[in-house]
């Protein structure tokens, strides 16, 4: 999206009510993000912790950690050697920064993720992404579960944390309302480079009625799995940092049949080198990683991730 065109901009981001320990959408937020596929709310942690989530993962981006695991990558840029690194990102950062998950950050966005999905909702990964500044490069239009295996029917969402004030010129999200109503549209791999992480909806859809998400540091965008959504290209001298919680619950065998054909033409670098990795014995750190921060639960969620382990390694989503 050229930044110099007229952009629609969403309403202003709301405050969330105190919940005691925790915090909790209101009626009114709840009944929008069901109707529209999206929120954002002005608010989810306080400006000194946004500070320290930033610092911790700047350090993280600089010292190139997770390269060897295939878990720091170029978003965008793919093997073809005329498309710029502009948007490197970190899956899984809580693998480094095991504190994370201890923030009032994350605390608060769980609590949401389990009022919007029910009390079984879990934190399916994290990421860090960082969109470069002085260039640019937009993030295609996709649907999240554009990625996802389609033999099963997924619950998710995607909580979107600022870093830093996000606006149109740096880059914030920009959304379709209510196109989360849809069935996931045929995607494709950006410049046609399968080996790019990203995927790009090749489907027609009305682009202008898209709307643009401004929110303030600490604050979020909340997206439904299928919401069609991109971001803007970072046209300042500074970058653009957001910490992202996908939360989910266990999926369940698709009740329709689908295919995602473009899937099984993607091969990205990252996979490559995290595929690598794993059968070298990272199965084995992986799994550490999640008893020491207390993912397994219950035996289902236990079951459930080394399963996802697994999948990962011989497929490609």
């Amino acid at each position: 999206m050229n930044t110099g065109q007229s952009v629609k901009l969403a309403p202003q981001p709301t405050s969330v009510q105190d919940a005691g320990e925790s915090v909790s959408l209101t009626r009114d937020q709840f009944e929008f993000f069901q109707n529209q596929g999206y929120i954002s709310l002005r608010q989810l942690t306080t400006s000194e912790e946004v500070s320290g989530l930033k610092a911790s993962i700047e350090d993280l981006f600089k010292r190139r950690v997770g390269e060897k695991e295939g878990a720091q990558e170029d978003f965008l840029a793919g093997q073809k050697r005329d498309v710029r690194r502009t948007a490197p990102q970190i899956m899984n950062p809580v693998n480094y920064l095991p504190d994370l998950h201890k923030t009032a950050c994350f605390k608060n966005a769980h609590a949401i993720a389990k009022q919007l999905l029910g009390d079984n909702a879990t934190c399916i990964c994290d990421l860090a992404i960082v969109k470069e500044a002085n260039f640019g490069t937009a993030t295609p239009w996709h649907q999240d579960e554009a990625f996802r295996d389609p033999s099963m029917d997924y619950h998710e969402l995607n909580i979107w944390v600022a870093l830093q004030d996000v606006t149109v010129k740096n880059g914030c999200l920009l959304y379709l309302p209510e196109s989360h109503k849809n069935e996931v549209l045929e995607h494709g791999a950006p410049n046609n480079d399968p080996t790019s992480q990203a995927l790009e909806c090749i489907a027609p859809f009305d682009k202008d009625a898209a709307v643009a998400c401004e929110i303030p540091a600490g604050g979020c965008t909340i997206h439904h799995s299928r919401m069609l959504h991109s971001g803007g290209p970072n046209v300042t001298d500074r970058p653009r940092m957001a910490y992202i919680m996908i939360f989910g619950t266990p999926p369940t065998p698709a009740s329709t049949v689908r295919a995602y054909p473009w899937l099984k033409k993607r091969e990205t670098l990252a996979q490559a080198q995290r595929r690598r990795w794993m059968l070298r014995g990272g199965v084995f750190v992986a799994a550490w990683r999640k008893v020491r921060r207390g993912d397994f639960k219950s035996w289902g969620a236990a079951i459930g991730s080394i399963t996802r382990s697994f999948r990962n390694m011989r497929s490609n989503y």
